[in-house]
């Protein structure tokens, strides 16, 4: 926290702190960096003065109150994965954009500069956070709202100059919108709390920004309302599939459990869109319906409240989640909500077509990915995590037409940022992925994964992953590919040191790879790309991708699929020359700026940059690179990059 100037605080002036959301409560739009944006305490009725939305950014706000001293409140926006409880944090504010802020009040009246109520605002609150490929696809379709109305104001534009005109007025259409939502003629005069589904089911929607929610449930037939299921045409239903987004209720789904699947025109999820499935088994008949006065927000059984907080991408069988062996990423998890909603994700573990797996870390496994034969590179999954995540980690894991995994091993700690998994293939390939030292006492290896069995070893084996917006929570694999003698203490052959024995280099929580550098027919650099907010040495190579002369791939480095640039040939090449540069202020820490196959000139090796020659031609050779953001320390041979050099002149 930012210290405070002036006199001593007095025994009755209070110090509060709050960390404000990056999502605005008025266009529920996220607030992006250098926005400006203003924040509100809980229950208070004022906002602070507007402040830009950095990391590092804090405003002070003090006030008098009659008889009970300053009250002083500090706001600073959340950091990536906030879980709203560092130290002097009471917990998390409403965030505004300030332009929508000042919108509200002069469109609305607000002259006082006070936050809307909640009935303003509260139905557009979001239940849990989504991928952020949901706020592009709802931006892209308030736009061609807007330019449909535009158009139908102002028949003589053109409809291009409306798609011009709409991303400028998205988040006033959005404030506005709610704005008429929530006035008395919008909103459920009575909305039901309770529903019998021994009786017919009949729901009225509300389109919501081009999307359509439930907006009441009933017994009874009304109105406007469509029915949804009849008792006498489905009977012994004992399952609810409920489709739902951040918002609220989109779509229900009444079914029998000895139905195994359903009819592929009802499963029209999609996990990019924000869309979700919650599965609800039907106890007794009566439901309860959450409302937030606009729409249905969640629905429950009346005996189990807290059961369901698991959102599938797909409408998922109860049998087949009971088939599913899961396993904790970690031994504990302190400070998590009890009852958070943990977004479901399917990933394949291999199978025909699997070219390879990604998987993301940073302080903790954040996503996993598996790239198939023909698909285009997932760019939308990589941004993604980078807008999630503060700078997430990326390993890739090729694997070849006739390989497969045949083990997988978590480590499991009380420490989030000392998971990891060890992955061997059918071809003796052994992967780390995740920080390969423990520095806790308290680490358990557990086997998670073995094939399903000897005659069909690559047999394709869906298993899922939970995750939170503070990382991945557990791991799902179906029981039968699970080995029955975990879990157990297992010392697996990891190395010792991979950098110096100093702890001030904290090598220990870095990431790293080795590949042998002989019999290679081809070198790709994976090279971040230049941003206006980093240093410009971070846009310099991460990682290579290697393939030998076989048809093999290896990687070392951090490799993410979307940075590859332009594949350099190399079997005619007897040696490669790294060029590396060091930042000044952080010890053992070096970048790669370039890769050549001509060895560099006098002039060019006694410059500022330290250069690491390769040789291409020793089958024993291999080359170690450990990463930790944007920073990578190297070692081949004796050269390594955490050894400082003598420099003339320097006392």
């Amino acid at each position: 926290m930012a210290s405070h100037d002036g006199a001593e605080d007095s025994e009755d002036d209070q110090w509060v702190g709050y960390c404000v959301p990056r999502r605005c409560r008025l266009c529920t739009f996220p607030i992006e960096d250098e926005e400006m944006m203003v924040a509100a305490a809980p229950g208070s009725s004022r906002v602070s003065r507007p402040f830009v939305n950095e990391e590092t950014n804090i405003v002070h706000e003090v006030s008098a109150r009659p008889e009970k001293g300053e009250l002083r409140e500090e706001f600073r926006p959340c950091l990536p994965r906030c879980t709203h409880d560092q130290a002097n944090i009471k917990g998390p504010a409403t965030g505004y954009h300030a332009e929508c802020f000042d919108y509200a009040g002069k469109s609305f009246g607000d002259k006082a500069k006070t936050p809307p109520s909640p009935d303003f605002f509260g139905a557009m609150e979001f239940s849990f956070e989504p991928m952020p490929l949901y706020d592009l696809r709802r931006r892209k379709k308030a736009e061609e709202l807007i330019a449909r109305k535009l158009g139908a104001i102002w028949s003589f534009l053109p409809h291009e100059i409306c798609l011009m005109i709409a991303p400028y007025l998205v988040q006033e259409y959005t404030i506005g919108r709610l704005h008429a939502l929530s006035s008395s003629r919008c909103r459920s005069a009575s909305p039901s709390k309770q529903l019998d589904t021994s009786n017919t089911v009949w729901a009225r929607y509300i389109n919501i920004g081009g999307i359509e929610y439930v907006h009441n449930l009933s017994n009874k037939k009304q109105e406007h309302y469509r029915k949804v299921f009849n008792p006498a045409t489905s009977p012994d239903v004992d399952l609810l599939y409920v489709l739902e987004d951040p918002l609220g209720v989109r779509s229900l789904i009444f079914s029998n459990s000895k139905e195994k699947k359903l009819q592929p025109t009802s499963v029209s999820a999609c996990t990019e869109t924000g869309e979700w499935w919650r599965v609800i088994t039907l106890c007794s008949p009566t439901l309860e319906i959450e409302h937030d006065g606009i729409k249905v927000r969640r629905i429950h059984t009346a005996s189990s409240p807290n059961i369901a907080h698991e959102l599938w991408p797909v409408p998922i069988h109860p049998e087949e989640i009971a088939a599913l062996k899961v396993h904790k990423m970690t031994e504990t998890t302190p400070n998590e909500p009890r009852h958070e909603t943990l977004q479901i994700f399917q990933f394949q573990i291999n199978g025909p077509g699997v070219t390879g797996y990604s998987f993301c870390w940073s302080n903790g496994f954040l996503f996993f990915y598996t790239h198939h034969e023909g698909e285009d590179i997932p760019v939308n999954m990589y941004r993604d995590c980078d807008q999630m995540f503060d700078i997430p980690l990326w390993t890739h894991v090729p694997v070849e037409p006739d390989e497969f995994i045949t083990s997988m091993y978590m480590r499991h700690s009380s420490v989030e940022a000392e998971s990891c998994l060890w992955i061997r293939t059918s071809i003796e390939r052994e992967y780390i992925i995740g920080p390969p030292i423990s520095t806790s006492t308290q680490t358990t290896w557990s086997r998670i994964f073995g094939p399903l069995s000897n005659n069909h070893p690559n047999h394709p084996v869906p298993s899922y992953f939970a995750l939170s917006h503070t990382g991945i929570k557990h791991l799902a694999i179906p029981q039968s590919s699970t080995p029955s003698h975990g879990p157990w203490i297992f010392p697996p052959t990891l190395p010792t040191a991979l950098g110096p024995d100093d702890p001030d280099y904290e090598f220990s929580r870095w990431l790293g790879s080795s590949a042998l550098l002989s019999n290679l027919a081809e070198i790709t650099p994976y090279r971040h790309p230049p941003s206006p907010t980093c240093h410009p040495l971070d846009s310099q190579i991460q990682g290579l991708g290697l393939v030998y002369l076989d048809g093999r791939r290896a990687h070392v480095g951090q490799v993410r699929l979307d940075l590859a640039t332009t594949p350099i040939d190399v079997r005619n090449a007897s040696s490669i020359h790294l060029a590396v540069h060091k930042r000044e202020y952080v010890i053992g820490v070096c970048y790669v700026t370039e890769l050549r196959l001509d060895p560099p000139s006098l002039s060019e090796r006694e410059s500022a940059w330290r250069w690491i020659d390769i040789d291409l031609s020793n089958e024993e050779d291999s080359l170690l690179w450990l990463y930790f953001g944007y920073a990578n320390a190297l070692a081949y041979r004796e050269q390594v990059t955490w050894e400082e050099e003598e420099e003339e002149g320097v006392e």
